[in-house]
């Protein structure tokens, strides 16, 4: 498995849904689950019917429009086959990889769902789609989409040009497996991923942001939610909150808009101004606010000492599992234990996950070599453990990791590992449950550029054998807390709780570390009864004559310490301590 390309991200809300927390993704819902088979139908079917409800008159108008819009050429025979060749592929996906499977007959009718709710969109009639016995055979169903995709096609040729009737039926095919986190990515989609995940350059605000909503009512599925105000950005000169809502971007309605439209409204160059309406769930507060855009670098890490009760402690803030995630993880640890920390706090709060592989990476610079972190088990139980890297640091000193509702898939691999290995502690409250891994599977499609499937392939479970999916990590100590307090240092009792914990267990390590100096000193001395019995000592060890050259005395407890040094008559020097019981061999 190449765990490069392979994912944990959070759930979210759209179709950017699987996106990791980077400014134009998606953070985890509570309310964005998966749905069963029958939930997951009637979202279409509620959909449809709404829009069903036109006036006879309006789908006159409509069927006017769209006879008026149909050209009289037939889609291009080259863009045809490309677009069959994708169907193809997204087929033999779900049947060979997707962990969540679907019957042929349900794939090929979301697959029409899709296109229906596409088309009229498009204010085109679509009739032709008729839906097919879920137990239909594979070549029942695969027939029936094909000759119907050829259909539509050939009769509004215009909703081919790139593909996009095409990309309309990928995200149905994947759809159907009721698996919120197997998507078909758009060329746009994908590339935010790509971003998101190196932490590129752009121009933007400043913020995580998602949709929320109740799966279950459309009407209420396309809330625009700030998740997370990035530290000194745009957002946070402004006084922008984690949870607000953007009701309106530059004055466009955000309801209904995808992820990625969003995003493309929000970025622009820096320098350039956007205008924002926001409301505040915390008190209804409406308003708008204006924003400079800047160049937004997403670091993956952000590390402090911070000072408690006289230990040092080092804070390592986690926005994401990404590219870069090991080396700056690697160059923030030397960094803290070059300014002497004592301590460690690893904070996923509001993480949403990332690369199966950066986890690894962060876990094995606290625990030993070799320990097993995650094991990843597909569909047919088949199992694949993999074990912590060899690293400079695999630092024992006290730790904590802070979770919260939002800490998802890499962030839940790491805090799940620590536990299991008895590392540390998880403080804070129940984590997100996402318990899934996606691979990628990108594609050259439409012509010169990149689209991608993300399909979930496997759960993960902790080293003591937990699947968390659905179910999450419950903290060893619950703080609860409201997430937008995060940021706010001084309100922050989750971060103050793990302080205390871990400076606690500091002094308890150092006392303890002395202790064991002592003994250890102790068993480098000579025990004799009075002065005069360290002569033997010397003697049996040294052979020929000598000369005392150096005593040093000092009281230790209620014995004296005897620091004596020779030298022998071919020059050399030899150091004797030892430890007279009652001074003075009194």
């Amino acid at each position: 498995m190449n765990l490069k390309h392979t994912f944990v991200p959070a759930a979210a809300a759209a179709v950017l849904a699987m996106l990791i927390s980077l400014p134009v993704s998606a953070q985890p819902d509570q309310n964005r689950t998966a749905q069963d088979s029958s939930a997951q139908h009637s979202v279409y079917k509620h959909t449809l019917a709404q829009k069903a409800k036109q006036s006879n008159k309006t789908k006159a108008k409509v069927s006017k429009t769209a006879a008026q819009k149909a050209p009289v050429n037939k889609v291009s025979q080259k863009d045809l086959d490309s677009a069959l060749e994708m169907l193809d592929k997204a087929l033999l996906l779900v049947k060979t990889e997707a962990r969540e499977k679907a019957k042929p007959g349900k794939i090929t009718n979301c697959a029409f769902d899709a296109m229906t709710l596409f088309m009229e969109d498009n204010k085109l009639t679509s009739d032709f789609f008729k839906q097919i016995d879920v137990d239909a055979t594979p070549e029942e169903a695969n027939k029936s989409l094909r000759s119907q995709f050829i259909k539509a096609a050939n009769t509004y040729p215009q909703l081919m040009k790139d593909q996009m009737l095409t990309m309309a039926a990928l995200k149905g095919i994947m759809r159907a497996t009721d698996d919120p986190y197997t998507v078909y990515m758009t060329p746009d989609e994908y590339k935010n991923l790509n971003e998101q995940m190196s932490g590129g350059n752009f121009g933007g605000i400043g913020i995580v942001m998602g949709l929320s909503g109740d799966e279950k009512d459309p009407a209420n599925s396309r809330v625009l939610v700030i998740n997370k105000v990035m530290e000194k950005g745009p957002a946070a000169r402004v006084g922008l909150r984690n949870n607000d809502e953007i009701t309106h971007i530059s004055g466009k309605s955000t309801y209904g808009m995808s992820l990625v439209q969003c995003s493309k409204l929000l970025r622009g160059e820096a320098g350039s101004t956007v205008k924002l309406t926001i409301r505040r769930p915390s008190s209804g507060h409406v308003f708008d606010v204006s924003l400079t855009r800047e160049v937004i670098h997403v670091d993956t890490l952000k590390h402090e000492v911070i000072e408690q009760d006289g230990v040092k402690v080092g804070y390592l803030a986690l926005g994401i599992f990404g590219e870069s995630t090991n080396a700056e993880m690697e160059a923030a640890v030397r960094d803290l234990e070059k300014q002497g920390c004592q301590a460690y706090i690893i904070d996923v709060r509001n993480n949403s996950g990332g690369y199966v592989s950066a986890a690894v990476d962060v876990c094995s610079k606290f625990v030993k070599t070799g320990s097993r972190i995650v094991s990843i088990v597909d569909g047919a139980d088949h199992e694949q453990i993999i074990y912590s890297r060899p690293n400079l640091h695999s630092s024992q000193k006290p730790l904590v990791v802070l979770i919260n509702s939002n800490s998802a898939s890499a962030s839940e691999i790491t805090a799940g590992a620590i536990r299991d290995l008895k590392r540390g502690q998880l403080v804070g409250v129940k984590s997100f449950g996402k318990g899934s891994v996606q691979k990628l599977f990108p594609y050259q499609f439409p012509a010169n550029k990149t689209s991608a499937f993300k399909i979930t392939t496997a759960h993960y479970h902790t080293p003591a054998g937990h699947d968390i999916h659905k179910a999450g990590l419950k903290p060893d100590v619950e703080v609860k807390m409201e997430d937008e307090l995060v940021l706010e240092r001084e309100k922050d009792t989750q971060l103050k709780k793990a302080l205390e914990i871990v400076a606690s267990e500091a002094k308890v390590q150092q006392e303890s570390a002395k202790k064991q100096e002592e003994a250890a000193e102790a068993d480098t001395f000579i025990s004799v009864n009075g002065i005069f019995d360290e002569l033997p000592h010397i003697e049996k060890s040294l052979s020929g004559s000598y000369t005392i050259t150096k005593r040093v005395m000092d009281v230790k407890g209620e014995n004296v310490v005897d620091n004596v040094t020779v030298k022998t008559t071919d020059g050399k020097e030899h150091n004797f301590r030892f430890i007279i019981k009652s001074k003075f061999g009194q």
